[in-house]
């Protein structure tokens, strides 16, 4: 599979006021305090230790025991290109579902109008396993998909390799998408095999959703 050609990452992120567009939730620095924070309690409850005396005692034997590791990447950036109907409030009305898919949390967004291009920096420490979230390239297509759907963006001239992923989101979202589209190929004025080619498309999209077929 083909890897997203509309990300862009960047692993040591500013603070993003230089754009006359954005948004801020917390600078840089505040979030990484946060994570800091936020990785020495998992250490501290990995190590079950459950005094401050036996936390003495780790940092006195092993002074790195509590800090993350030094090749480590909490916060990112991801820039991708936008249209000009794309604002600051579509940006933040996605960060929800961006957290419930891919866990990575926004706390800073902008669009570069100059560019047509939105940056959006990330909290990449997943707390329940405590460790940074890692997008393989399969799941780097799915955040593109995730987000040329979410935002309508144009599709990409490589869009066509990602078709079954847009498919399955379009049937996670709306189960009977393929019912109704089935149902509406019956009013086209078609002829006969013109109808019975486009509802076997319809019927093989559902297939290859539902995993009955590859």
């Amino acid at each position: 599979m083909k890897e997203s050609n509309i990300l862009t990452f960047n692993n040591t992120p500013s603070d993003l006021t230089g754009f006359p567009e954005h948004w801020l939730c917390e600078t840089v620095a505040e979030r990484e305090v946060k994570i800091l924070g936020d990785i020495r309690a998992w250490h501290i409850m990995n190590h079950r230790l459950t005094t401050e005396k036996a936390v003495r005692e780790l940092e006195k034997n092993s002074p790195y025991a509590l800090l993350p590791s030094k090749n480590i990447r909490f916060i990112r950036e991801i820039s991708f290109p936008v249209d000009e109907h794309v604002t600051i409030d579509d940006l933040k009305d996605i960060i929800p579902l961006l957290r419930q898919k891919f866990v990575i949390d926004c706390f800073q967004a902008a669009i570069d109008r100059d560019r047509q291009v939105a940056h959006m920096v990330f909290d990449w420490y997943d707390r329940s396993h405590g460790k940074c979230v890692y997008l393989y390239p399969h799941k780097r297509v799915c955040l593109s998909v995730f987000l040329v759907r979410e935002l309508d963006l144009p599709r990409q001239k490589d869009y066509q390799l990602w078709i079954r992923h847009f498919l399955q989101e379009d049937y996670k979202d709306r189960p009977q998408i393929f019912d109704i589209m089935t149902e509406q190929v019956k009013h086209f004025r078609l002829g006969r095999r013109a109808y019975n080619f486009l509802r076997d498309c319809v019927l093989y999209a559902e297939l290859a959703c539902t995993g009955v077929i590859k």
